[in-house]
């Protein structure tokens, strides 16, 4: 399975074997600015409009909204399970999302910037942040400790 974005908040969700393809819609204004499927190919994580999307890949019908109620998402990372998922938005803020139960398991500010890029590492342990303050951070996955912090080299 393959996923990709349209500027209409449609996503196209393609079965590269078959050759086809189905929408997803959002229902929501705005651009897709992030997408992410599991590993299993069985669920879609989006995000547009300053909202996260969960919809099932199968039958593209949307699952839950998260988000627009706590923070505006600017980009999140899927953990490699598929089960978290860390959102960043404006001035700093962070949040480790559990998709399943729609629970915020953890919440802080890490800077008074705004996050611009976050992903986990592959074995799921670790969570990188750029900030527009020329900072990399690598955060532990389970605590949100900051194990290190980078002033990023150009």
């Amino acid at each position: 399975m393959l996923v990709s974005g349209l500027h209409d908040t449609r996503l196209l969700l393609w079965d590269v074997a078959m050759g086809t393809y189905k929408t997803i819609k959002h229902g929501w204004h705005g651009y897709v600015s992030d997408i992410a499927i599991t590993r299993d190919n069985k669920t879609v994580v989006s995000s547009a409009g300053g909202n996260l999307f969960v919809s099932d890949a199968v039958t593209g019908e949307q699952i839950q909204r998260i988000c627009s109620r706590v923070c505006m998402v600017n980009r999140f990372a899927l953990s490699p399970s598929g089960q978290r998922v860390v959102l960043i938005g404006d001035g700093g803020n962070v949040r480790l999302w559990d998709i399943k139960t729609d629970m915020c398991l953890k919440a802080f500010k890490l800077a008074p910037r705004d996050a611009l890029s976050v992903a986990f590492s592959p074995d799921g342990r670790t969570v990188a942040c750029g900030l527009d303050d020329s900072n990399m951070y690598a955060l532990d996955a389970a605590t949100f400790e900051i194990k290190t912090r980078e002033p990023a080299k150009l």
